[in-house]
């Protein structure tokens, strides 16, 4: 690996991206050198680089927790994965128990930081903790979706909710894990699925899907037409996932007595949630997810039979921008269509 280097998205300080050519180092123990083909870009990245998760302490710093790729190098304790591997990189671990190692890159007169993941670079240094084989029954562009998306969408339906076909189900913001949600929703039958979007195009991208009752709560007439929906006796499952604190707490009005919300989001760090005491002496119950209490490492082939059974593509959710223009990513403020960015390297 003498002279290996690798362009990567360094986020130097809040709001600003620069790519720089990091020399890579020889893996130690546990850790997999990754050749990155494709990266997820989740919501929690844009809170990074807009400073929204408290203060940042590792500046400057690698970022990304989503990718697949290949392995060009394995260090010293390495089991399971071997190099020329094609494998899936989560955050998510596969056992909650072991240390990991955060690490430094030297830069010219300073020091890049990374974690034990990091996917916004052409090669990366994982630590093999967050290192998943890749099944050869899942297409290489689709796989980079189960690094986050699917484990923490369709992981808190089938893991937590666990709701019925007569269930009736709110997903509040239809993003990247919203859209996971409906899908496993869908491949569950449920009968009656309420979305609630603002983003105009993307509500006729999920008609398209064949999601039809989604809802802008920018509408007017939104209050009327939820009420309609849920025959005025609210909803057994509420889903939110906008990252907006106040959403969290709209969401408890839009459930039953006997109802759960599930918020699989990332609020800001400062923000806040109220809740009405009453609504819990009532029965109402609010539960956070971590990554749809997903075991990656045995849940993989169950998430795929749950893609599959919702007859849902998943090419037509992601969207593919050229690494190159990851600052033009973050710095935008277009909403795209496609519930998921993807860059490709």
């Amino acid at each position: 690996m003498r002279n290996l280097y690798s362009k990567s998205a360094v986020l130097i300080e809040k709001e600003k991206i620069k790519i720089l050519n990091l020399k890579i180092s020889e893996p130690k123990k546990n850790q997999v050198v990754v050749k990155v083909i494709y990266s997820g870009v989740c919501g929690s990245q844009f809170m990074e680089f807009k400073g929204l998760r408290g203060k940042d302490r590792y500046l400057p710093h690698l970022f990304g927790h989503e990718a697949v790729g290949k392995v060009l190098k394995i260090g010293s304790g390495v089991k399971g994965i071997k190099k020329n591997d094609r494998v899936i990189l989560s955050w998510l671990k596969k056992h909650n128990n072991i240390r990991e190692e955060n690490g430094q890159i030297p830069y010219k007169n300073i020091h890049i930081n990374y974690g034990p993941i990091t996917t916004f670079s052409t090669i990366t240094t994982v630590d093999s903790n967050r290192v998943y084989k890749l099944p050869k029954f899942i297409p290489l562009k689709d796989a980079v979706l189960f690094g986050c998306s699917i484990p923490t969408g369709i992981g808190v339906v089938i893991n937590q909710a666990k709701p019925t076909k007569n269930s009736i189900c709110v997903v509040y913001g239809i993003g990247a894990v919203g859209i996971f949600i409906m899908l496993a929703l869908k491949a569950l039958g449920v009968k009656k699925i309420i979305g609630i979007e603002n983003n105009l195009k993307r509500i006729k991208f999920l008609n398209n899907l064949g999601f039809k009752n989604i809802l802008n709560p920018e509408n007017k007439n939104f209050n009327k037409k939820i009420n309609f929906l849920l025959n005025n006796i609210r909803a057994d499952y509420c889903f939110e996932c906008t990252g907006i604190a106040r959403n969290i707490s709209n969401s408890m009005k839009l459930i039953s007595n006997k109802g759960k919300l599930f918020f699989v989001s990332h609020p800001k760090f400062n923000e806040n949630i109220k809740l009405k005491p009453y609504d819990l002496i009532l029965g109402k119950k609010i539960y956070g997810s971590w990554g749809g209490s997903s075991n990656l490492q045995n849940d993989i082939k169950k998430f795929y039979q749950i893609i599959i059974k919702s007859k849902i593509k998943l090419s037509k959710l992601y969207k593919i921008v050229n690494f190159q223009k990851i600052n033009d990513i973050f710095l935008s403020k277009k909403k795209f269509i496609q519930p998921k960015l993807v860059l490709k390297f």
